[in-house]
Parts: structure tokens; sequence; C-alpha cells
């Protein structure tokens, strides 16, 4: 029943059910005017990527049914802990003073050189899954990553979307506890074209129809419901 019953919500979600782009969109404006006010500051001080963040939290607590007074006492940011193998900081992390750690959200947002830094990036992914599972199998986690339309540079290269999305969509999926330790919940993939104003989300990166797995839509709403299946006694 518990199958049948996280099918059809996953249906649900691949139709664009249950949605709201407009907090995406503001996130996604406020990087933009963050880049345009002090690249190096915005890109080297990690306030581009933490925009991210701050959204991943917040998408989280409503989901979640966590209380705004409450949040501070749950949702924490840059959150260390000792995985199977090595210490890690991750952006955004669901805490528990019960239970410890519930679940977590890496986030990257890469903007220069992203062809040259993908191997590395796609490696890195699977090993924190690893680090991370092999200690805390039932633990939740997801991945998201922004990347731009066009890169920031003077002479921009063309990007290799295809090979990412080949990527998330093996380590996507983690519904059973029990499966292969280097894959994520859930992991996810937004194309923005940050040359228009406001910054425009990619329809077609990735494909709606053939690539939805590794879509922004059913992001937040997928690794929820593991986390509730996982989680039925755990109360906000």
């Amino acid at each position: 029943m518990i199958e049948r019953d996280y099918k059809i919500k996953k249906e649900k979600i691949k139709k664009g059910g249950t949605f709201n782009d407009s907090p995406l969109k503001v996130t996604l404006g406020e990087m933009r005017r963050l880049y345009e006010e002090n690249p190096q500051l915005a890109i080297r001080g990690r306030h581009f990527v933490k925009e991210l963040d701050k959204y991943c939290a917040e998408e989280l607590r409503k989901r979640l049914g966590i209380p705004v007074k409450d949040k501070d006492e749950y949702i924490k940011f840059d959150y260390s802990l000792y995985g199977a193998y090595k210490p890690k900081t991750v952006d955004v992390a669901l805490v528990s003073p019960e239970a410890g750690i519930l679940a977590l959200i890496s986030s990257k947002a890469p903007v220069r050189s992203i062809n040259a830094n993908l191997d590395t990036l796609c490696e890195g992914l699977i090993g924190d899954a690893t680090n991370i599972h092999d200690k805390f199998p039932t633990l939740v986690f997801g991945f998201l990553c922004l990347l731009p339309k066009e890169e920031f540079s003077d002479n921009p290269e063309r990007i290799n979307f295809q090979k990412m999305i080949n990527v998330l969509r093996q380590i996507t999926g983690r519904k059973d506890p029990k499966e292969m330790s280097g894959k994520y919940e859930r992991a996810a993939l937004i194309v923005v074209d940050f040359k228009k104003n406001p910054p425009q989300i990619s329809e077609e990166i990735p494909n709606k129809n053939e690539e939805s797995d590794v879509r922004i839509e059913g992001f937040f709403d997928e690794l929820v419901q593991i986390f509730k299946d996982r989680n039925r006694f755990i109360k906000f």
C-alpha cells in the first residue's frame, strides 16, 4: 500500500500538480542582483549559492510543517558531521534535538569553467553520498545543482548539460535504505538564463517528459515523502 501511494504521489508530482515556482523565481532574481552588484563577492564569498541554500531550507520547512518560530531549532546551514570515512559539511540539514540528523541537502551553483570541473563534481557527488549513507543508511539526502544557461564569462564555453543530466539520473531515486549508498534520495538540475531579467528557468533542460526524474518540480515533494515514510513518528 505504501509503495502504491508513493507511485500515485510521484505521478502527480511529474504532472506538475504541486510545484509553485514563485519562491524560486524570487531567489533567482536575488542571485542575479548579488552577482551584478559584486561578482567576486557573490561567487568567492558564496553569497550567490547561499541564496539557493535559503530557498531549499524554506521549501523543506513549509512541506514539513515546521513553524517559522522553530525553524532555527530544526534547520541548520553549513552543518558539520562525521561520515563513515571523513568529516563533511553539508549546506542544509534537518536536525532534531531528540532524533539527531534526519535529512540533508547539498547544493552547487558553478558559473565558470563548468565543463572543466564536471568530472570532479560528478565524482565528488558519489563520494559524498557514500560517505553519508554508509554511516546513516536511512538518512534522506538530496542534491540540487543550478547551472547557468550560459557561463558567466567573456568567452563562455558551450556547457555539457547532458553529461550532468546523465550522471544525476544514475544517482537519484534511492527510495530504499538498502539501495546503493552512493545514490541520493533525490537529485535535481535547474538550468537558468540569468541574462534575462527576471531570470528564466529552462523548460527544455532537463527535458520535462523524458528527464522529469531530475527536474526541480518533484525534488522537494519526493524528498519529503521519503522522509515521512521513514520517519512516521517524528512530528514538528
